[in-house]
């Protein structure tokens, strides 16, 4: 991202259920985020090699989108992004309350989920109450500040024993590419074998279905709205409406 060192941070990373923390040399950096109420914001952070692992983000039902194309929500730029995605900046509590809008309610949608206002839009926030399958959550790591100083051999050694930091995240870490594609073609034998039957014209197999994959959107809140409008629009003018009805 090109930006300009302020300092030096030492750090202990921590993965969740790990023994040992990992020690790393950060630079700090400041960091000017504009939202989209055109403030900027400036924030210290720490840099690093980068970002391993993905993020999901909360999956909507149709009723959840339909909402919020209604209601006319605006939500956080991440909402854009495909459903897996590598971060380039996490943002910590300690500048949250700069980020949340207290001028607007919570909304509730029909899935149960919360979206909380903040100055970049709305997130989406909170446990549906519709059954869905347990997130796969790629990234999880405590990271403190490390006041004692390390000498440069230390912090060598160190780095070494980092390298297994770079695993954190990975649904696999082990699996290659060529492993994965083979893991597939696998499942999709598999799943021919237990669905293909013979019938008296011929046999029938299920065609692979793509697991944890988005819902097509049926554009409900779309077509309410371009309603919405053409009601609307015939309602102001005197008599249209009504001629509209008899044809």
């Amino acid at each position: 991202m090109k930006l300009e060192t302020v300092g030096i941070e030492h750090l202990s990373i921590r993965a969740f259920n790990a023994k040992q923390a990992t020690f790393v040399k950060s630079h700090v950096v400041n960091v000017v985020l504009q939202d989209n109420y055109g403030r900027n914001h400036t924030i210290q952070a720490c840099t690093t090699e980068g970002l391993h692992g993905s993020i999901r983000k909360l999956p909507l039902s149709r009723a959840d989108r339909d909402y919020i194309v209604t209601n006319e929500i605006e939500l956080d730029e991440t909402h854009k992004l495909p459903r897996s995605y590598t971060p380039r900046l996490l943002i910590g509590c300690d500048y949250v309350w700069e980020f949340l809008v207290s001028t607007k309610e919570r909304e509730i949608l029909p899935s149960g989920r919360q979206l909380i206002p903040t100055a970049t839009g709305y997130i989406v926030s909170g446990k549906s109450k519709v059954s869905t399958p347990a997130p796969d959550y790629s990234m999880m790591a405590i990271i403190e500040p490390v006041i004692d100083p390390v000498t440069e051999e230390e912090d060598k050694q160190r780095w070494k024993r980092s390298i297994e930091m770079e695993q954190v995240g990975c649904e696999n870490p082990q699996e290659t590419k060529n492993d994965e594609i083979e893991r597939i073609n696998q499942a999709v034998v598999r799943q021919f074998k237990e669905t293909i039957q013979k019938r008296d014209d011929g046999y029938h197999v299920k065609f692979p279905w793509k697991e944890d994959h988005d819902e097509l959107p049926d554009n409900f809140g779309i077509a309410f709205q371009r309603l919405k409008s053409t009601v609307n629009f015939l309602n102001k003018r005197d008599g249209l409406f009504e001629a509209y009805n008899q044809i």
